[in-house]
């Protein structure tokens, strides 16, 4: 069983928390917090609400169905309390939330560093998942699950990551809808690419099919039925909607931009190095070169 398939599937009657917790109540279920001030937790029990109200609008779905919020110190007391929920499953140091909606479970880490995703889009992110989940007994492909609630967090790519995306398209080099059905690729480019993709994918559904077909989806949607609710919505089959995605991810960079979406301090740095290597090769060589032909001139003269 994979880690997605574990988080979906774990079920809990109350979470086993340490006795260090503190327990709010919010409009949406308890929440549970260790190391927050009592001003974040008095915020919290507005901004949690007002999260699910936003997201589930933009989903097209009511939710009615609590959950609880654990609100974790650190990172390694969230990896620990994710181990305790899923018994025994590790997440990688990168997660800074996991939503498990067969517990109606959220959980979140503070004491997040700089360079990491903001709490407000990992916390609309991670109660996307809940909200799709809500009320279903089958699962959803990946793909959907993880791009809606990317693009129902408000998410936005960077300049480079749309740019990579481009070059891939052009290059043929964009998953299948099946390979991401299930479960992502290993390793954080792929990974990475994945949930790219993924987000990409839904912002092209609601580009075509419009609020109420992206509403349909995310009530109907099944693991197995995309082609079928594909073709109710759309004129298209699938392979000739997972061409013309792969075509408008394509055009929305020229080429010459994606190559230049590249181009950073990491990237010129990287460039200039290697001409200053390439410069003192040719500077030793020219050196080498004069001396070999001083010392011919020595001996011609003896």
């Amino acid at each position: 069983m994979t880690l997605y398939q574990v988080l979906l599937l774990t079920v809990l009657t109350a979470p086993d928390l340490p006795r260090h917790y503190q327990r709010d109540e919010t409009s949406v279920g308890p929440l549970y917090s260790w190391g927050w001030t009592e001003e974040r937790r008095a915020e919290l029990k507005t901004t949690i609400p007002a999260a699910v109200q936003r997201v589930a609008a933009r989903l097209g779905k009511r939710t009615r169905q609590p959950f609880t919020t654990v609100l974790t110190p650190d990172g390694g007391e969230f990896r620990k309390a994710i181990k305790r929920f899923t018994h025994g499953y590790v997440v990688d140091d990168q997660v800074v939330g996991v939503a498990l909606p067969g517990a109606r479970l959220l959980v979140v880490r503070g004491g997040i560093p700089p360079g990491f995703n903001s709490f407000t889009e990992t916390l609309q992110h991670e109660i996307a998942h809940l909200v799709l989940h809500e009320g279903r007994l089958e699962t959803l492909p990946r793909w959907f699950d993880e791009g809606a609630a990317m693009w129902a967090s408000g998410h936005r790519p960077r300049k480079d990551d749309d740019a990579h995306m481009s070059l891939l398209a052009r290059a043929g080099g964009l998953y299948s809808l099946q390979a991401l059905a299930d479960e992502f690729p290993s390793g954080h480019r792929g990974r990475t690419s994945a949930y790219l993709q993924s987000f990409l994918l839904v912002s092209f559904l609601e580009e075509q099919v419009g609020a109420s077909g992206l509403a349909t989806l995310v009530e109907r949607l099944t693991t197995d039925n995309f082609a079928e609710l594909l073709a109710e919505i759309t004129p298209y089959a699938t392979a000739e909607f997972e061409k013309r995605f792969a075509d408008w991810v394509a055009t929305r960079y020229s080429l010459g931009w994606s190559l230049l979406g590249f181009i950073n301090l990491w990237t010129v740095a990287a460039l200039l190095a290697l001409v200053a290597i390439a410069r003192s090769l040719l500077r030793r060589r020219r050196l080498l070169r004069k001396m070999e032909q001083e010392e011919r001139d020595e001996e011609e003269l003896t």
